[in-house]
């Protein structure tokens, strides 16, 4: 995309011209041939070789100046015309980034709530297997304790029987001994019926468990949520900050503050006369020699 109509064209290289090269020497070797100020005459001989020097330097940095300002110019207006053209672009793609962020953090939320509800899925079904296994026990226990009552009952008619067969038992007798002959029969019907009941309970016990552990595992494996993205962006956490009391961040953490002095206002307000602490302040003498 181009954004001038304009072709800017520039020189390749820059060049010092010869004269001024000459000019320049001259006054080195000027300059050079001061090595010390013992009289007035010396001292006016530096001053005006200094100046001349002065002079130059100014010329110099004006001819700088002059030569370098259509390029500065040049370059706000690049800057400026760049800026205003993509100001537009540039605010739709902040409202379109944000748009994309509102989706995605829509999305983790979503994403949460999702492995918040598969965890306590899978919770559930492992507090129902446990449930499960828990009632099938009692149930089997139930069943064995039935099993073994109706034992000790046929234990019992069995011995009564025995007790009745003697040679010398009454009709009465006999009639007892029938009887209980009869309840052993039952005793032992009823304890097979209780054994087969209880083995009945067991095997549906651990039918039950093995499918609520099947259904807890369906959960478990099944995919993870995950949020919907786009191959072309990406989105992270950026941190923002903002200071909210200066004193208060440098007083816990001086290493996140800069502190500088300002020369500007040192040399406007300090004097060596009124000391300041943390600061040496004297006088010295310079000379400046004016331009022509």
């Amino acid at each position: 995309m181009k954004l001038t109509k304009e072709k800017i064209t520039l020189p390749t290289l820059y060049s010092i011209p010869a004269d001024s090269e000459t000019q320049r020497n001259e006054l080195v070797l000027q300059a050079r041939e001061h090595r010390s100020v013992t009289t007035s005459a010396d001292q006016n001989s530096v001053v005006e070789t200094a100046r001349t020097i002065r002079t130059c330097l100014r010329d110099v940095e004006d001819a700088r100046t002059l030569l370098k300002k259509p390029l500065l110019d040049a370059g706000r207006q690049i800057d400026a015309l760049a800026k205003d053209f993509v100001a537009p672009l540039t605010g739709e793609l902040i409202r379109l980034e944000k748009l994309v962020t509102d989706f995605q953090q829509a999305e983790a939320r979503r994403v949460a709530a999702e492995e918040a509800a598969r965890a306590a899925e899978i919770a559930r079904l492992e507090r129902e297997r446990l449930a499960i296994e828990r009632a099938e026990r009692e149930r089997a226990e139930r069943a064995r304790q039935e099993a073994d009552r109706l034992e000790r009952e046929r234990l019992a008619a069995e011995a009564a029987a025995a007790a009745a067969s003697q040679r010398d038992r009454t009709a009465k007798q006999r009639a007892a001994a029938l009887a209980a002959e009869k309840i052993r029969q039952d005793a032992l019907a009823a304890e097979q019926a209780a054994r087969a009941e209880a083995a009945r309970a067991a095997l549906e016990a651990e039918e039950a468990a093995r499918a609520a552990e099947a259904a807890r595992q369906s959960v478990i494996v099944s995919p993870l949520p995950e949020a919907n993205k786009s191959g072309g962006a990406s989105t992270r956490k950026v941190m923002r900050w903002e200071v909210t009391d200066l004193r208060a961040l440098y007083a816990a953490r001086p290493e996140l503050c800069t502190i500088e002095a300002k020369a500007s206002a040192i040399n406007a307000v300090c004097v060596p006369e009124l000391p300041v602490p943390g600061i040496r302040l004297w006088w010295e003498d310079k000379t400046t020699i004016r331009r022509w």
